[in-house]
């Protein structure tokens, strides 16, 4: 469990409170360790941060999600079958927790797992890659993940993540920001693609000097940003739908995403999205009709839709509208039926 806003987490956490809203007791289970490692020092290290966390309440995601009065948090040393209550259905939630599953005997209980990604970049390919052939339904949230699941012989169904439009929103016309306000989520992790979005904007300085970048993220300003870069560290829902409508243009650079959040946030707040054209990104966009895409891990091919972006204005105002409309159709409530019809199935 993580005490920073993490997407994936975030969705997780979003059906376990719908689905406990529709009637269904749901326990999520967060292990301090898996899997399980032979050895002293892992025994004692294990136990050592159970009941550290544990005693600290670190073990709660915080502030940064609410959960339903019904949904019950359990923390425990190890997923391992005597921490697990009864329950009618399992469902594995990443590579890991799907092998814990796995050599689980539990007869009376349906195996789920539910696919986020391709989770190659946590652990090694073929491990990871096995554990979409366990004998679990497998529910997937993009279509990238289906045709992948169809590849290697496997059936999944496909059932698309819903976004929080109560909390984004537009507040800020498109046609009444400044044009040159761009905004970007960073992230250390080099999958992310912060440095080409830092590289692009840095150059585009230099010919457009009105340009305003801010940044936001959990980890604390980085030392080596540009001084006239903006960065918020941790924002809250409320703030971050403020910064989102400040800016104009929203930069997605990452390498490899399953169903990215915040470019979906942030078209719902009126921004107008230039994002890389990794499968993630095209889930709920269409190229020039609701954003630009670039070449992943290209920053002149980011630099130029920037450009392009800066130079038409209607281009980016049209593009916003669009993008904000389309967005839309990608709603919690059919997400939702479509879930709870899988796990009646």
């Amino acid at each position: 469990m993580k005490k920073e806003p993490i997407g994936g987490f975030k969705i997780v956490y979003e059906y376990a409170n719908m689905l406990s809203e529709n009637g269904i007791q749901v326990n999520l289970i967060h292990p301090a360790d898996l899997p399980e490692r032979k050895g002293i020092y892992f025994f004692i290290r294990n136990k050592l941060k159970y009941f550290y966390r544990l005693i600290s309440n670190s073990h709660t995601p915080g502030n940064w999600f609410k959960f339903a009065q019904n949904v019950k948090l359990k923390w425990v040393p190890l997923l391992k079958e005597k921490y697990l209550p009864d329950a009618d259905i399992n469902i594995a939630t990443a590579w890991r927790t799907a092998i814990a599953l796995n050599e689980m005997k539990l007869e009376s209980s349906k195996k789920f797992y539910f696919l986020q990604s391709l989770e190659t970049w946590n652990g090694p390919e073929t491990e990871v890659v096995d554990t979409w052939r366990f004998p679990f339904k497998k529910i997937v949230i993009a279509k990238w993940l289906l045709r992948f699941a169809e590849k290697i012989g496997e059936k999944a169904v496909y059932i698309p993540n819903g976004f929080d439009f109560n909390n984004f929103y537009v507040i800020n016309e498109p046609e009444k920001r400044d044009k040159y306000s761009m905004l970007m989520l960073y992230h250390e992790l080099e999958l992310k693609g912060s440095r080409f979005g830092i590289e692009a904007v840095s150059k585009l300085k230099k010919k457009f000097p009105e340009i305003k970048f801010t940044l936001f993220g959990v980890q604390r300003r980085p030392d080596n940003l540009p001084e006239w870069f903006d960065y918020v560290q941790t924002p809250s829902i409320e703030k971050l739908r403020s910064i989102y409508n400040s800016a104009s243009i929203f930069i997605s650079p990452s390498l490899i995403e399953g169903f990215p959040l915040p470019p979906a946030e942030a078209m719902a707040c009126g921004c107008t999205l230039v994002a890389s054209d990794i499968d993630g990104h095209k889930e709920y966009n269409i190229e020039n009709e609701t954003c630009l895409f670039f070449k992943a891990g290209d920053a002149q091919s980011l630099y130029e839709n920037l450009e392009k972006l800066l130079l038409k204005n209607d281009l980016r105002i049209a593009l916003s509208k669009k993008g904000t409309e389309y967005i839309h159709e990608f709603s919690w409530d059919k997400s939702i039926k479509m879930f709870l019809s899988e796990l009646k199935n």
